[in-house]
């Protein structure tokens, strides 16, 4: 019948069904055992029977044994009873740990259908490739269920190359902590908290896969080689897991566990999901490359037949909409959807209509949220990916809330940006991450007024880091910003910014403690006394790290005021020198041995100050800005605190008082906070005939509104805006209260004024950001120039045409006043305008500062 050489299993195992009444395919470890079980062969020697088989097929023996040596199959030949007495310590088919017997459609045939318990829901995450977005998409959707009340566990179980804890931002130091642990190395199970607790008491934890250390790559290596060859250790791993998911009592167990798996025929996926069956969701990318693994899906498909899983297509097309993914692709998606659809109809069932199938097939697109962070918050996706977020709920019969007493929300001092007065955070998981010692953060970026010196001042009030250079203002140590003292130590090396780090360095050490003001200036006295020659010879890398040998512990240190250190021209070198210097510190164990650090630096000041920055920084970067859910919380926490806000509105403060530790978490939603604040001020601003809601969204972000979901807020703005209405109420002639709501007409002076103060705070930086002049004090007057000459101006704008008519007004070489302007635009004063090339505007908060106007 076969006259080639070769013969495959799937048609061998067609031609055995044909033959026999009973084929079972069962997988232990490392073969494929195909029991064909009739009672002819018990009058057969058990040495003739693998012939009878081949003659009744009609197929070479040869063939047949060349196919088992190379498959690793045992073809058994026996009779029922022998299948129970001599091979019962062979699992029967029910017992799935392999692709093989589960990739064969006959043995999927005979799994037992698993019922809907009432245990915790397994979400298995598979892709055929690598590259489509399958960790993104379960961690949007772990922060989604989260947000409606669920508890949710992710294990990341890609033994081959684990991500899930850099991409949340969060270190793994503990191995009880770790899948590796829970299968064998550790007795305790520890999952990491990776989301605090949302407003509706939902949650999410992780279980790494193992710990971040290198000292365990060996062990890893090894745990992951015995897992590919005894699969039992990773389904007794699981059992475990799952045996402390259910045992945990009411109200801290998981609703929901989502792995993710292994990409490719990998040895660890089909035992983990057999061992906990549950929906699995399918990321796949229309690209050609993985369309074709049809009964690799059916397999993942029937394993919970009741909600088998998902499709999810990844574009990376930022063009595409699914209209016209599924214009291009119907074939490709039709013959996918098939895959899932043999396992949502029964075999004597109507087929499921188009439009009920396509539900199970939900588009991904790139998303430039993900551009900012590996795992953005989930109100800056795309509205495309929201709605795939919920869709891809409602198809695995997740879309419900789950109420829950929520009254601990969690440790409310960390902030999203910064903290207000009454020590007052908004949590996120960057911010909670980044006070840990082991974090793997250490450069904070942001723009003026996102609350980089406040974190700053809480690493040093919480007695976490001293402080090795801050701002001129800051009261609790340090060596402050181009002071006096910072002059001398600069000096001291003859102006040399890479010795003045070194310098710095070794002058703390000295101090012991530079939060003590007293013996910070004594150590930098000692220093100065020794003399220039020694100064510079003393501020080398090798001696201060043969000084570093004498600390009994690890310090801790952290930077700020690096803005307005130094004059404009030399900026740059300076911020150069610092990631240099830095550098060391992080990257040789000589120093990070006996030295941690934090460094708070404006945004723009770290794009292109090194070679290679990049790498530097990548991964250890958190970047400061507020959204509009957590400057509205900042705001009404500010007006609980405020003096003025207590006296007048007495009743409307108490009443939001009681929402005080939602309000810390940053939990209150748009409608909550919107219905809050109207108890203090009215719907409308009358005189421009807008709503007070779009007021604070526009007026106050920094951009000018057409980008809604790119706008950042500043704390210190509003904080500004709420003194000014207090100053208005005592001074002004007109009332302060209107019908029982701030006056309108306050409120727009109240933020001409903040908005006036915000931006004469930016142009004390400016100071140090253009380079209009050499001479420190002339460059000074040309700023200050520079600025007051945008008022009256109109916005949006020509960029060159704007500097010339400013360079007929300021004796400045045209190309210093163009490269102000560029300057001005890395800070956030000034943004390209979409779809008009060479034309800018200022964003919405910096045009009210500037007195610019706007034009149609």
């Amino acid at each position: 019948m076969f006259n080639t050489n070769m013969i495959t299993t799937q048609e061998l195992l067609t031609e055995l069904r044909n033959a026999y009444e009973f084929i079972e395919l069962s997988y232990l470890q490392p073969c494929l055992y195909i029991f064909c079980i009739a009672s002819e062969f018990g009058v057969v020697p058990e040495e003739a029977r693998l012939q009878a088989v081949a003659k009744k097929l009609q197929i070479p023996l040869a063939m047949i044994e060349r196919l088992c040596i190379l498959n690793s199959i045992e073809i058994k030949p026996v009779t029922e009873a022998e299948r129970e007495s001599e091979y019962f310590y062979i699992p029967s088919t029910g017992s799935v740990a392999h692709w093989l017997p589960l990739l064969d459609r006959g043995s999927r045939g005979g799994l037992p259908i698993i019922a809907r318990s009432e245990g915790v829901r397994a979400i298995h995450f598979y892709g055929y490739k690598g590259g489509q977005a399958r960790s993104s998409v379960l961690c949007a959707l772990a922060a989604s269920l989260s947000e409606s009340g669920y508890r949710v566990l992710i294990v990341d179980a890609d033994l081959e190359a684990p991500s899930m804890p850099a991409m949340m931002g969060l270190s793994v130091s503990s191995i009880s902590s770790t899948f590796m642990g829970i299968c064998g190395w550790s007795d305790e199970i520890e999952p990491i908290r990776a989301e605090p607790f949302s407003k509706q008491g939902g949650v999410v934890d992780l279980v790494a896969c193992r710990p971040d250390a290198e000292k365990y790559d060996m062990d890893f290596s090894a745990f992951a080689l015995r897992a590919s060859m005894d699969n039992s250790v990773l389904m007794d791993g699981v059992e475990k897991l799952k045996t402390y998911a259910e045992a945990l009592k009411e109200g801290e167990g998981y609703d929901v566990v989502l792995f993710d798996h292994r990409t490719g025929f990998n040895l660890s996926a089909v035992p983990i999901i057999q061992q906990w069956p549950g929906s699995v969701v399918v990321n796949i990318r229309l690209d050609g490359l993985s369309n074709e693994r049809h009964s690799l899906y059916r397999s993942l498909f029937s394993v919970y037949p009741e909600t088998p899983g998902a499709f999810v297509s990844f574009s990376l097309d930022p063009e595409a909409t699914s209209q016209a993914i599924e214009k291009k692709h119907i074939a490709q998606i039709d013959g996918l959807l098939n895959d899932i659809s043999e396992n949502l109809s029964g075999p004597d069932s109507e087929p499921l209509p188009d439009e009920v199938l396509k539900t199970f097939w939900i588009n991904w697109f790139h998303d430039r949220a993900y551009l900012r962070s590996a795992m953005p918050p989930l109100d800056s996706l795309s509205r495309d990916n929201l709605s795939a977020i919920s869709n891809l709920r409602e198809v695995l019969e997740l879309s419900g809330s789950i109420e829950r007493e929520h009254s601990n929300l969690g440790d409310p001092n960390f902030s999203l940006s910064g903290a207000n007065a009454a020590d007052l955070f908004v949590e996120t998981r960057s911010i909670r991450n980044l006070f840990k010692n082991d974090s793997p953060f250490k450069y904070i970026f942001g723009r003026k007024g996102t609350g980089k010196t406040r974190l700053f001042a809480r690493f040093i009030g919480s007695g976490l880091a001293e402080p090795l250079l801050a701002t001129n203002d800051f009261p609790s140590g340090g060596v402050k910003s181009n002071s006096i003292i910072f002059n001398k130590i600069l000096e001291s090396v003859d102006g040399d910014y890479q010795s003045f780090w070194w310098a710095l360095l070794s002058i703390a050490i000295e101090a012991g403690d530079t939060r003590n003001i007293d013996f910070l200036e004594s150590a930098v006295d000692n220093w100065v006394v020794q003399g220039g020659e020694l100064c510079l010879l003393q501020a080398k890398p090798a001696v201060v790290a043969e000084k570093l040998k004498t600390l009994d512990e690890k310090r801790f240190f952290v930077i700020d005021g690096v803005e307005t250190a130094v004059s404009a021209k030399d900026m740059k070198e300076f911020v150069e020198s610092l990631f240099m210097f830095l550098l060391s510190l992080q990257s040789d164990k000589g120093f990070s041995h006996y030295v941690d650090f934090r460094l708070f630096l404006r945004s723009d000041l770290q794009a292109g100050s090194v070679q290679n920055v990049e790498q530097q920084i990548a991964n250890k970067t958190v970047e400061l800005y507020w959204d509009r859910d957590a400057i509205f919380n900042f705001l009404l926490a500010k007006i609980l605190v405020n003096d003025w806000f207590k006296s007048e509105f007495g009743d409307q403060v108490e009443e939001v008082a009681k929402r005080l530790p939602d309000i810390k978490s940053g939990s209150l939603s748009e409608s909550e906070y919107k219905l809050y604040l109207h108890g203090f001020f009215p719907e409308k601003i009358r005189r421009n005939n807008l709503l007070t809601y779009t007021f604070f969204k526009t007026y106050f972000s920094d951009t000018s509104g057409d980008k809604d979901g790119g706008a950042s807020f500043y704390p210190r703005l509003f904080e500004r805006f709420l003194f000014e209405l207090e100053s208005l109420s005592k001074k002004s002639k007109r009332e302060a209260i209107v019908d029982g709501k701030v006056n309108h007409l306050n409120m727009l002076e109240a933020h001409s004024l903040a908005s006036l103060s915000f931006m004469q705070e930016i142009t004390q930086e400016l100071y140090n950001v253009l380079y209009l002049d050499e001479n420190v004090s002339r460059n000074r007057e040309l700023v200050d120039q520079f600025v007051s000459l945008f008022e009256g101006c109109a916005t949006p704008f020509k960029r060159n045409e704007m500097a010339r008519n400013l360079q007929g007004s300021l004796d400045v070489d045209l190309t210093k006043i163009k490269t102000a302007l560029e300057s001005m635009k890395k800070i956030g004063v000034f943004e390209e305008r979409t779809g008009y090339p060479g034309e800018w505007r200022a964003g919405g908060l910096y045009k009210h500062g500037l007195k610019m106007k706007y034009v149609r």
